[in-house]
C-alpha cells in the first residue's frame, strides 16, 4: 500500500520483478499515479450568538469551504462542549447552513463537517456556541408616589435581568392609567425624575426594547404620580359682640378646594391665633360658637387625604372681639 500522505503533490509508482536463476531479465510494472490535492479549507465560519428563548427569527449557521477536489458534503453536529469532535450528530442538517433551536435555556456547541466525494477530503469547522437565554423580566418597577404640592419628587427607575442584546429605555406619559402615554423626549434612562410642579395625576412607564437577540420589548407596570394640594378658603370678617352674646355662625366665605377628600377641624385661641387649640366637636365647613366672655380667634383647618397623604392647610384668622357689659353704680340721689 502507499504510504501516508501529509504533503500535496503527485507521486509516481512502478514495481520491478526479478526472479531468482539464471538468464532472466529483470522487468517493471507500468507506472502508476497517485495525485495528492490538499484538503478544503473554510473560507467561511460559524459564529457564536446569543438568544431569547424562543426567539424569532433565528439567524442561520453558515460554513463555506474551498478547494480539495470533488462534490462537498456536509453534516452538523451539536455538543455540550467547546470542542469540534465527539458531536451527536443532527439528523437532516445536511446543507451549507443550519438553523439551531432557541426553545431550550442553556449553551450549545454546534460544528459542521464537509466531505467530499472521490478523493476523500474533509474539513471541520470551528464551534459556535449559541447561547438561549431566559426571557428579560423586570426585578424592580416604577413606584407610585403621592405627595403635597411643592414636596421633591422621587425619580422612578427600573431593572430587568435575562435577555439578550442591547437594552434601549424609553420612558412614558399620560393622562390616564393605561398604556396609552406619549414618549417622553430624552427620557432614555433607567431612571426618569417626572415634574409634580401641578395638582392632580400623571402616569408613567418605561419600555426597554432590545437590538439582536430576538428579545421583545417589555411594559413596566405604570406608576401613577399623584399631587394633592389644598386651595384654602376664607371664613369672613372679624367679630364684635357683648359679654356672653352668641356669635353669628363661622363659615367659609370661599370655599377651600382640594385634589384629594376633605376635612375641617376648627380652631379657637383667646391670646393668640397662634395659640389656637383644636375646637371640641367643630369638623364641618361651619361653626357656630357657644357664648363667648373673652375675645376669642377662630380658624378652619383643612386636610385633603389622597390615596392615604394627608395635607394640610390653614384659613385666616378671625377675631371675635367681646366687650365687657357696662357697670351701673348708684349714686346718692338714687337713694330714697
Amino acid at each position: 500500500l502507499p504510504p501516508f500522505y501529509d504533503t500535496p503533490g503527485t507521486y509516481t509508482y512502478y514495481a520491478e520483478v526479478s526472479l531468482s536463476g539464471s538468464g532472466c531479465d529483470l522487468v517493471a510494472s507500468q507506472e502508476a499515479e497517485v495525485v495528492v490535492v490538499a484538503d478544503p479549507v473554510m473560507t467561511l465560519q460559524p459564529l457564536d450568538t446569543s438568544y431569547c428563548q424562543f426567539a424569532s427569527p433565528v439567524i442561520p449557521l453558515e460554513v463555506m469551504a474551498a478547494g480539495g477536489t470533488g462534490a462537498y458534503s456536509y453534516q452538523w453536529f451539536v455538543t455540550s462542549s467547546a470542542s469540534n469532535t465527539g458531536g451527536t450528530l443532527i439528523g437532516g442538517a445536511t446543507s451549507s447552513a443550519y438553523v439551531p433551536p432557541v426553545d431550550v435555556v442553556g449553551l450549545l456547541y454546534y460544528y459542521c463537517v464537509i466531505t467530499q466525494s472521490g478523493a476523500n477530503c474533509e474539513v471541520v469547522s470551528e464551534v459556535a456556541g449559541i447561547e438561549t437565554n431566559e426571557a428579560p423580566a423586570f426585578t424592580q418597577q416604577p413606584a407610585t408616589q403621592t405627595l403635597c404640592f411643592g414636596e421633591q419628587v422621587q425619580a422612578i427607575e427600573v431593572a430587568y435581568e435575562n435577555g439578550t442584546g442591547i437594552p434601549t429605555y424609553q420612558w412614558y406619559e399620560g393622562q390616564t392609567n393605561d398604556y396609552n402615554g406619549s414618549s417622553i423626549p430624552g427620557a432614555n434612562a433607567q431612571t426618569y425624575l417626572p415634574p409634580a410642579d401641578a395638582p392632580g395625576s400623571l402616569y408613567y412607564y418605561c419600555v426597554i426594547s432590545f437590538s439582536g437577540g430576538g428579545c421583545d420589548a417589555i411594559n413596566s407596570s405604570i406608576a401613577g404620580i399623584h399631587v394633592n394640594d389644598i386651595a384654602i378658603g376664607q371664613i369672613g370678617e372679624d367679630q364684635e359682640i357683648c359679654f356672653g352674646e352668641i356669635p353669628f355662625t363661622l363659615v367659609e366665605m370661599t370655599a377651600t378646594t382640594g385634589v384629594g377628600t376633605l376635612t375641617y377641624q376648627w380652631l379657637d385661641g383667646v391670646d393668640s391665633p397662634l395659640d389656637a387649640q383644636v375646637t371640641s366637636g367643630a369638623q364641618q365647613a361651619s361653626y357656630a360658637p357657644p357664648s363667648l366672655f373673652d375675645t376669642t380667634y377662630y380658624l378652619l383647618e383643612v386636610s385633603s387625604t389622597l390615596n392615604g397623604v394627608l395635607c394640610v392647610d390653614t384659613t385666616n384668622a378671625i377675631e371675635i372681639i367681646v366687650f365687657p357689659l357696662p357697670n351701673i353704680s348708684l349714686g346718692p340721689s338714687d337713694a330714697f
